[in-house]
């Protein structure tokens, strides 16, 4: 009987699976191919992770305007105030 070609040979030590490729026997299509698909993984983690910020951001700054909205905290008085252009004076 024949020997099928298209079957791997167990025996053999390069047999690899049909789906398995390997990256340096890529050619010059397949690298550029492997290369955008590591750059829109890496892409897509970094915007999980600025939408992930932005949502707790966002969560925190909700959470505080509504504390804000409390009727039972009275207004924020100022005690003291530095200015910026005169320097503080020696008495205080």
């Amino acid at each position: 009987m024949p020997s099928d070609s298209h079957h791997p040979d167990p025996d053999h030590p390069d047999a690899a699976p049909a789906s398995e490729r390997r990256v340096e026997r890529l050619n010059w299509l397949g690298r550029v191919v492997y290369a955008g698909g590591a750059v829109h993984r890496w892409s897509r983690r970094a915007a999980d992770v600025l939408h992930d910020r932005t949502a707790t951001v966002a969560a925190r700054s909700r959470q505080a305007f509504y504390d804000g909205l409390n009727p039972d905290i009275d207004e924020a008085t100022v005690l003291h105030e530095d200015d910026a252009s005169h320097p503080p004076s020696r008495n205080e």
